[in-house]
């Protein structure tokens, strides 16, 4: 039969040609044939060769093994059997049908179950080979069985039609290892540095959709030798790319690997957002699902190169079961990384987090970083380098393109201008078939015949053949997919247009068969709402169509990356966003339109990824010839043309998206400088108006300069506001002041009644009153030692909060109690008189305890109300904790870095079932707490070892200290851990005289 088969391949270079070789014959020996090739298809494909130690077809078991599985005799059920490496044993099934479109149903294999996991003994999993699109439904939830369905035969290419051929003639065929390309190298380059001489233990990886990311990853972790790998990824098409992937390049370098693949219920993707879904069964490999079955196979002994696949949602179980078996991984892979970042707490973020796995090295992978605004601890944002570590290596999208042979395509975004007559006209034309559906109306109408008629427009004018279309909803997909074709019936004179359509809902079988499809089509369009957008292969997109608004960034860069795999004949790939508009309007009709602001979202999301829209734009602006070509090509309808100047029209366009694009690349710190600093502003106030007329677009030559550039260029030469200004005046924290005592007699002569009028004094003067010399501050109580209080700086006689005589603490926390009130909520509403309005807060009681009582007793918000949850609770009695020497060692022995990371230790549940508080700066005090520094084993330095210690680093004052203490300081120094930074509070009864003494600035 060996022969036979070999016979029948001659000459095959594809699925197709084997299938029209195999037409003529009849069923049996079509079925005989296809067992056949599931065997060697076992034993070539690196995923199966690389897990699999013998495959047999029925006939060709070995007595013993059948005796021992109880196996029946004759063919009833069980096709073929294999062996694993680890010793288990596959069960497999063979079923060959002429038409793909047909479904194997339960009653055709309800018998091979029934075998293999009822009457047979010893089978760990079923594998279903068919040639259909689908396979029973029922077996959906049987996590023992997997399918090797259409999509896997469709996909066999030529190189595994000649390698078949020579391992049925028993000539081996060397897998061809693929070697790194140069943009590889440098990336794994960069990599080596980053992990191995410089010892980071996290750094992201940012490089262009389509440039090889997972094969860069291979090769890095060779190189740092990694012998236990788990590999991240968010849905099972991805795993099974990956593991297809990485599996090849070990069989082509003779490596010895073993490997499993995570995965749980919520790995496959959710059918109302379009993500592709695959089952669990589509992977054709045994997936482990609950932590004790992952903590087993990871205790067992691995002498060989060890790998997990799992995908981020799988992350709970992985986690669990590597603490269980006590497994530390060497490298972690995160790919599609910025779909780890937001809530801690979600399914996407467990394996970032130590305190929930243990590995040693973290690569992040992306096209897109994701960022999140504020300083929650409980977000994760990829540029938080705690979380994520630095960028080792950014490939640019300007960069990709200068490689030869080209990386990737290059790109043009067309706004295809479309009026509303236009639409009307088809729609009366009866070119347009409305679905009976419900929501159907005048407005979706109108959206679904633009991006109809943006589409044609675009593939007459341009070298266009396969596009891709993504939409807000898969009935808006599907609707688009029958408006295409009711629009070829209607005007049969136009060049034919294939359509397709795949969902989330299509089978795997199916979506491959439609995909391939599309890809021979002379002229074809597949729809979608968002399955496409990552995780799927889809060859030969010349054109991406947004038809509808994406709001998404990450989304439309994706999405984009599909048109620019580069091919044969392919110049450019296109972008394409219908821009919808009034018949009679006006070019700001146009550009303040809803749908031309789909195109600043589009090239915004781009710009972010190609430096050269950006360069573009800012030339163009400033009125200097660019490099770079226009990213932006507008057709527009005929009567828009002529009524418009298309040199107003390109300027406003142009000045529309440098608004909202300039913010993505600020200039160079000196450059911006030197621009501000030409405009002549005496003032911070100044220059805050200027920012403020600069929103409304007066000024487009400083879009590209941040309004907040102590922010922006914190660590890029940023010292203070007068040298940005130019105005030459000293910073506050760099002045010499007179003498306390004089300063103060200067503010009492003043005859000020609060601190109201003081600020209204420094900010603005006040009339008859001198203006306040640069030799007193206007913040006293930063700048002076002496200071006491704003009443005593004025001579006023007001007794301020903190000189009031007030309650002792027990007779005003027994007050307070009293209320009855249930949160610190209700504290600040009582204080603000919001509630208990018949019941006032005395004048004698503060309304912060926790700053007037913090010394005399007060032990947290939950003690001072009397809440029963609270740890002082019932007669003012500690809660169970352990004394503090011994929660002290505890502590010591985590050997934890700061606060963030006991607070973190503590939220990831490392307290559970111990007597230590997660507050032991409340529970403790009076009982041995000193600060936090010494509950976590470390103590700060004495002030003069810290001063000594600062003077020697020559900062230039209070701003340049901020930097270096929060991490930012140009040179790259770090601030030991025993030196506080709030130096001023820490020391402030131990010698502390002031920055300038502190710093060493008024030497």
């Amino acid at each position: 039969m060996a022969t036979n088969l070999a016979q029948t391949l001659k000459g095959c270079r594809s699925w197709a040609d084997l299938q029209r070789r195999w037409r003529p014959l009849t069923n049996k020996q079509k079925g005989d044939l296809f067992e056949e090739l599931t065997k060697h298809y076992l034993l070539l494909e690196p995923e199966y060769a690389s897990k699999l130690k013998s495959v047999w077809l029925l006939r060709e078991v070995p007595t013993s093994l059948a005796r021992k599985l109880k196996l029946p005799s004759d063919d009833q059920g069980i096709d073929l059997l294999a062996e694993t490496k680890e010793g288990e044993y596959w069960a497999i099934q063979s079923k060959y049908r002429e038409e793909s479109d047909q479904s194997i149903t339960w009653r055709e294999i309800s018998t091979f179950t029934g075998l293999a996991f009822g009457v047979c003994r010893g089978f760990s999993y079923g594998l279903i080979a068919s040639t259909t699109e689908r396979i029973t439904n029922v077996l959906k939830h049987q996590d023992r069985i997997g399918f090797a369905a259409l999509d896997v035969w469709q996909g066999l290419d030529e190189e595994f039609f000649r390698r078949l051929q020579k391992h049925l003639y028993h000539k081996r065929e060397v897998l061809k290892a693929r070697l790194p390309r140069p943009h590889q190298n440098k990336a794994i380059a960069d990599a080596v540095t980053y992990f191995i001489k410089k010892k980071h233990k996290r750094g992201k990886l940012i490089m262009p959709c389509g440039t090889g990311k997972s094969l860069t990853s291979y090769f890095i972790a060779q190189k740092l030798k990694a012998r236990k790998i788990v590999i991240c990824v968010p849905s099972l098409s991805l795993i099974k790319q990956t593991l297809k992937a990485w599996m090849y390049e070990s069989m082509a370098r003779k490596q010895d690997v073993e490997w499993t693949c995570v995965c749980s219920d919520e790995s496959a993707g959710k059918v109302e957002q379009d993500d592709a879904v695959v089952l669990k069964q589509d992977l054709g490999v045994p997936c482990l699902t609950n932590s004790k079955e992952i903590a087993e196979w990871l205790k067992r002994k691995h002498n060989s190169l060890t790998i997990v696949f799992t995908t981020y949602q799988s992350g709970q179980a992985l986690a669990k079961a590597a603490r269980d078996a006590a497994f530390t991984f060497d490298f972690g892979i995160m790919d599609e990384a910025h779909k780890t970042a937001g809530a801690k707490d979600r399914l996407f973020s467990h394996l970032i987090l130590d305190n929930n796995i243990k590995i040693n090295r973290r690569l992040f992978m992306t096209a897109t970083e994701r960022r999140y605004r504020g300083e929650s601890d409980e977000i994760l944002s990829m540029e938080d380098p705690d979380d994520y570590g630095e960028t080792l290596h950014k490939l640019s999208f300007k960069k990709a393109l200068e490689y030869k042979p080209a990386i990737l395509s290059d790109y043009k975004v067309v706004t295809i201008h479309i009026s509303k007559e236009e639409i009307a006209d088809l729609v009366r034309n009866r070119a347009f078939v409305r679905p009976k559906t419900k929501g159907w109306g005048k407005e979706m109408e109108a959206e679904n015949l633009a991006a109809l008629i943006a589409l044609r427009k675009a593939m007459n004018k341009y070298p266009i053949r396969h596009a891709v279309s993504f939409h807000g909803s898969i009935k808006r997909a599907q609707d688009f997919q029958d408006s295409n074709d009711a629009y070829s019936k209607s005007f049969p004179s136009s060049e034919r247009l294939q359509t397709f359509h795949v969902s989330g809902k299509t089978p795997t079988g199916t979506r491959a068969k439609e995909i391939d499809q599309f890809s021979r089509a002379p002229r074809g369009l597949i729809t979608n709402a968002r399955c496409l957008t990552e995780g799927v292969d889809v060859p030969n997109i010349d054109a991406v169509l947004f038809a509808d608004p994406r709001k998404s960034l990450v989304d439309i860069v994706q999405a984009v990356g599909r048109a620019l795999r580069p091919s044969s004949n392919k110049k450019f790939g296109y972008v394409i966003v219908p821009v919808v508009h009034e018949k009679n309007a006006k070019l700001d009709d146009v550009l303040d339109s809803d749908s031309f602001k789909e195109v600043l979202t589009t090239l915004r999301a781009l710009g972010s990824q190609d430096d050269r829209i950006i360069e573009y734009f800012r030339a163009t602006l400033q009125g200097r010839p660019s490099k770079n070509r226009r990213p932006l090509e507008d057709i527009l309808t005929e009567k828009l043309a002529k009524k418009i100047d298309l040199k107003e029209f390109a300027r406003s366009v142009e000045l529309r998206c440098w608004d909202r694009l300039a913010k993505l690349s600020w200039r160079p710190f000196k450059e911006a400088r030197s621009i501000v600093r030409s405009l002549g502003l005496k003032s911070v106030l100044e220059w805050v108006n200027l920012c403020k007329e600069r929103a409304n677009g007066r000024k487009p030559i400083l879009q590209d300069i941040p309004s907040n550039p102590d922010k922006a260029y914190a660590i890029n030469g940023w010292k203070d506001f007068s040298d940005w200004l130019g105005t030459n005046r000293v910073a506050n924290q760099n002045r010499t002041y007179i003498p306390f005592r004089k300063a103060r007699a200067f503010a009492r002569a003043l005859k000020l009644k609060n601190v109201a009028q003081w600020r209204s004094y420094c900010k603005e003067g006040l009339r008859g009153k001198p203006r306040i010399p640069f030799s007193i501050p206007k913040s006293p109580n930063m700048a002076y030692s002496e200071w006491i209080s704003f009443n005593d700086w004025l001579g006023t006689n007001n007794i301020t909060t903190q000189n009031r005589n007030f309650l002792s603490f027990k007779k005003a926390r027994y007050f307070v109690r009293k209320l009855r009130l249930k949160t610190s909520k209700d504290w600040d509403k009582y204080c603000k008189g919001k509630i208990l309005k018949d019941r006032p807060i005395p004048k004698n009681i503060p309304k912060k305890p926790s700053q007037h009582y913090r010394k005399s007793g007060y032990r947290g918000m939950g003690d001072w109300l009397g809440l029963p949850n609270s740890i002082f609770h019932k007669r003012g009695k500690r809660g169970p904790w352990m004394c503090f020497k011994f929660a002290r060692q505890f502590a010591w022995k985590l050997k934890l870095k700061d606060v963030k990371e006991w607070r973190a230790f503590c939220k990831n549940g490392g307290l559970n079932g111990k007597r230590i508080p997660r507050s032991p700066h409340l529970a403790y005090k009076g009982r041995g707490w000193k600060n936090w520094f010494h509950w976590l084993g470390k103590e700060y330095k004495d002030f003069r070892s810290a001063r000594a210690y600062v003077r020697k680093l020559k900062l230039d004052g209070f701003d340049a200290w901020r930097r270096y203490g929060a991490g930012k300081d140009p040179q790259g120094r770090k601030k030991p851990l025993d030196i506080p930074l709030s130096v001023d509070r820490h020391y402030a009864k131990d010698g502390w005289k002031g920055y300038s003494d502190f710093l060493g600035t008024d030497e």
